[in-house]
């Protein structure tokens, strides 16, 4: 992972971004929402190719230099409003309100940013981030200003598109974070126990250790509450 990242850092450099010098947050001015289908649309080929090496160092900058998130979400928005944008803006605005919300407490500014990302995906047809976006906001955006069960249904729906595109990883995240939220929001337990063996199930197949980790722990504490595991301190 660190050396993912040098080398994507590298490769921005050669492009002629610096991280380093990322715009400020707050010199970055939101579009509205009932503009976004009239915003120009990014066409260089060089401003994309940037985009696109900004947003494939997001798991590498995640996992090993997350203080550096804010400065690859700024540097993409602020891209995006200068030259255009483009189908990789939706993750660079789903991202800013998740850390808005999550971090700067800021939810109207973080909720209406997860909008933005929405209405950046619906414009662009974009399928293939489809799972992705709408995974991030309805588990770290959505639920701070909606009811948690209004984010069971896109969910399940991000898990299917994510399947069906490839995107194994955010559509087992989908099925672990659905699989909680059923729990928090009140469901049937016995209904929680069923739809986590069918989720436990499909992580398994596909080989996603941490999302199956993550599901474990609530199967395990929904399985306690009905007093149906032999070792209830043991996974």
């Amino acid at each position: 992972m660190p050396k993912a990242l040098d080398i994507g850092i590298s490769a921005l450099e050669l492009l002629g971004v610096d991280l380093n010098h990322a715009p400020d947050a707050s010199a970055i001015h939101l579009p509205k929402l009932s503009a976004i289908e009239s915003l120009p649309v990014m066409q260089d080929f060089h401003q994309i190719a940037v985009m696109r090496v900004l947003m494939a160092i997001f798991a590498p900058a995640y996992t090993t230099r997350p203080e550096l998130l804010l400065s690859i979400v700024l540097t993409m928005i602020d891209l995006s409003l200068q030259q255009g944008h483009t189908s990789l803006t939706a993750f660079a605005y789903v991202f800013y309100g998740l850390l808005l919300c999550g971090f700067e407490k800021d939810l109207d500014k973080g909720y209406y940013s997860g909008l933005l990302a929405l209405k950046v995906l619906d414009r662009f047809s974009a399928r293939e981030l489809e799972c992705r976006v709408n995974n991030l906001f309805n588990v770290f955006i959505k639920p701070w200003k909606e009811p948690l069960i209004n984010s069971l249904e896109p969910l399940e729906k991000a898990r299917e598109v994510g399947f069906e595109t490839g995107d194994i990883e955010y559509a087992s995240y989908a099925t672990a974070h659905r699989c909680t939220y059923l729990f928090i929001s009140g469901e049937n337990l016995t209904e929680v126990q069923k739809q986590q063996i069918i989720a436990m199930e499909i992580l398994q197949r596909v080989n996603q250790a941490h999302s199956f980790g993550h599901a474990r722990i609530w199967q395990q504490l929904v399985s306690n509450l009905l007093q149906d595991f032999a070792k209830p301190k043991q996974l």
